[in-house]
């Protein structure tokens, strides 16, 4: 729903620690999460990425929340995939979403 504010978690496969504080994922990470909004126009108010889960707290703009979603997945998969010669996915299919009350 597009002016929608929501707290979303996206989990990594299995709970596996994929995404830890290193300086190249911290790296990997800004760059897909700022490709992912640019694209989508979904605005962000408070992100925090943890060892195996991410958290976002971001306003749907477009209605565009799905899209957004898999181009931060999808890239950051792919980015930590070759940065760590894997293949396959790093994060769940599904995110957790709940929308905010105003």
């Amino acid at each position: 729903m597009p002016g929608k504010t929501y707290h979303l978690v996206s989990r990594c496969v299995g709970r596996t620690f994929r995404l830890v504080p290193l300086k190249a994922v911290n790296l990997i990470l800004w760059y897909c999460l700022a490709v992912a909004l640019s694209l989508t126009g979904v605005e962000i108010h408070e992100f925090c990425f943890m060892s195996n889960h991410v958290h976002l707290m971001v306003t749907d703009t477009r209605g565009e929340l799905p899209k957004f979603m898999n181009r931060l997945n999808s890239l950051a998969s792919r980015c930590l995939n070759a940065l760590r010669r894997w293949s396959g996915t790093n994060f769940e299919r599904d995110y957790t979403r709940i929308e905010e009350l105003e």
